[in-house]
């Protein structure tokens, strides 16, 4: 026997969602937008850049800045250089997609206003707020799956065997190589390869900061006469500076570059390059990093007010990071 489900103002709000979505991106057909479960997500487009790919489709779909639209089980979306979106369930779950990401919805239910299952896959970097629990969560990534999400938490993944995660608020817990790894408030979870170390942070909580080995090789900056050494984004002096260390400063060398004059080293959100002649290091070899290596950036571009409560815990203010914050 069919059951119906009575409708409520909530499930008419979703409809009319999808409504405008196919109204601002109206050059697709009406089937590759439709949402496949009527107890979807509402996804927006906060900057361009942002692809969707519906449950059993092929093809990905552009959508415009702004756009709105459901987000159900099996649908994809994913993030170019600069594009990113907000995704939101029930009202207690909030994610914002950050650049170079995929994120796919897998399973979702919801009993009443309570989420009581929440899926997904994720590939790249997403920052999550949640309010209450979820009785069943799970976000698979190739190196680890995180079991139970933190009032906020962040998750950046590279390739299939590297993982951070960080929790601001609440506790993340983490089944990773067989075993489960509670992440408490400030604190990060670094797994690379088959290592898996938690660490305490203070704020900002960088990614960058936790990439960084135990083991690293540090340096003091002694840039004299000159009162610091610049930080170039890249290991020559017409790279743009963004920057400096000032003397006295231990900071943690990552490599040397091909010519033998810069060392690499975690800055704000990102890595840059000093000086080797500003630097007293206390390792004897370092790795060299070549001229093309690529380095997992990802700022946000033209950063809007309602993304600051969530990017400023990892990233900490637009004034204080030029490199990761920027405008068009």
């Amino acid at each position: 026997m069919w059951k119906f489900r009575r409708l409520t103002v909530k499930h008419f709000t979703r409809w009319a969602l999808l409504a405008v979505a196919l109204l601002v991106v109206g050059v697709y057909p009406a089937p590759a937008l439709r949402a496949q479960d009527a107890y979807a997500a509402a996804l927006r487009v906060q900057y361009r850049g942002v692809e969707v790919r519906r449950a059993q489709t092929d093809t990905w779909l552009p959508l415009p800045q702004n756009a709105q639209t459901t987000f159900g089980a099996g649908d994809q979306v994913r993030t170019n250089a600069t594009g990113r979106a907000w995704i939101t369930f029930e009202d207690s779950v909030v994610a914002l997609v950050l650049p170079h990401t995929v994120y796919e919805l897998t399973a979702f239910a919801v009993s009443g206003q309570q989420i009581e299952r929440l899926h997904a896959r994720l590939a790249g970097r997403l920052i999550q707020r949640t309010a209450g629990t979820i009785a069943d969560y799970r976000l698979e990534t190739a190196r680890a799956i995180v079991e139970r999400p933190a009032a906020l938490f962040i998750v950046q993944t590279q390739g299939d065997d590297i993982l951070y995660l960080i929790s601001a608020r609440g506790e993340s817990r983490v089944e990773t190589q067989g075993q489960v790894i509670t992440i408490a408030a400030r604190q990060g979870l670094r797994a690379v390869g088959t290592l898996d170390e938690r660490r305490s942070m203070t704020e900002p909580l960088r990614l960058s900061d936790l990439s960084v080995p135990a083991n690293a090789c540090q340096g003091l900056v002694r840039a004299s006469p000159e009162p610091s050494v610049e930080v170039r984004t890249g290991p020559a002096e017409d790279y743009r500076s963004v920057g400096s260390f000032p003397n006295g400063t231990t900071i943690p060398l990552l490599g040397i570059s091909e010519g033998g004059s810069r060392y690499l080293t975690p800055f704000r959100s990102g890595f840059g390059w000093v000086l080797i002649t500003g630097i007293q290091r206390d390792c004897e070899t370092l790795p060299t990093v070549p001229l093309d290596a690529v380095f997992p950036l990802g700022g946000v571009v033209n950063m809007q007010a309602d993304e600051q409560p969530l990017l400023t815990p990892f990233f900490g203010l637009p004034a204080e990071d030029k490199w990761f914050y920027t405008h068009d």
